[in-house]
């Protein structure tokens, strides 16, 4: 069988593409990519059945996987679609896996964490603009979360406003949070995985009256990465509540008014590593 025949015999019949993971295959051996199979609705055959696409087939449970077809796939030097909707790379595996770190089509969870959408890379700057008017540019590298006595005491979560930080030609998310009571500072970059674990900041939470702060060193987080990602990872400054009530500061005359009388005051400085 000659390579383009071998190639149309491995591609998925819904997507016409080459899969990329797993093929599952029906009770008649029809094949699918573990891609579409996820998207095929259930049919009339069975409760809870997903249909074949080519005919009224029925899967198991778990759902058979063609695995000399995928042996195949891994060890040709067939190239591969790119995964990302629209984007038209097609490369050897071992190179896409590359690219789809860095595919400007990719999608990446929105830095603003009220938003909780997902948007292309390319696209991330308009959406910011056009759904986030209220993120707020810092004229230093300077974090000054407002706080009030429901934000301490009784809230368990809470999120703060989209604050957006521009150094060296690359924005950066500075970003505070609490999450099921702790508090969490952390900084993420308008970058891949890979650009990102070039940069690394320096974090300090200071009450100058007391005399205490609290420092932290770590990584810098790629926009890729969500909230719940980002905690998994451990690298962020963490804080208990009392370390936060010992750290906040008065507000301005305005902020007081505006019913935030408290505030605490990060510090961080950015290093190429």
């Amino acid at each position: 069988m000659d390579a383009a025949k071998l190639r149309s015999y491995l591609e998925c019949p819904v997507c016409l593409m080459l899969p990329r993971s797993n093929i599952f295959f029906c009770t008649n051996g029809h094949k699918v990519c573990e891609s579409c199979f996820k998207k095929l609705k259930v049919g009339a055959v069975g409760e809870a059945a997903k249909a074949c696409p080519q005919g009224d087939c029925t899967y198991d449970k778990p759902p058979r996987r063609a695995r000399d077809a995928e042996a195949m796939i891994e060890n040709s030097d067939f190239t591969l679609c790119c995964s990302n909707p629209g984007c038209l790379v097609e490369m050897k595996k071992g190179q896409l896996d590359a690219h789809e770190i860095t595919c400007t089509l990719r999608k990446v969870p929105c830095p603003e964490l009220f938003c909780q959408k997902e948007v292309q890379f390319k696209t991330l700057d308009l959406h910011i603009r056009e759904k986030h008017t209220n993120s707020a540019d810092l004229d230093e590298a300077i974090l000054r979360p407002l706080m009030n006595e429901n934000i301490i005491n009784k809230f368990r979560n809470q999120k703060w406003l989209l604050f957006i930080h521009r150094e060296a030609g690359f924005e950066f998310y500075p970003t505070f949070v609490k999450q099921d009571g702790l508090w969490y500072f952390w900084i993420k970059m308008k970058t891949d995985q890979v650009a990102a674990a070039s940069w690394s900041y320096h974090a300090e939470c200071e009450n100058v009256e007391l005399e205490l702060s609290v420092e932290f060193t770590g990584s810098v987080q790629p926009v890729d990465l969500g909230l719940e990602e980002i905690i998994e990872t451990g690298r962020y400054m963490a804080l208990i509540k009392h370390t936060v009530m010992k750290l906040r500061v008065r507000g301005s005359d305005r902020d007081v008014k505006g019913g935030y009388p408290e505030k605490i005051m990060i510090s961080f400085k950015l290093f190429k590593k």
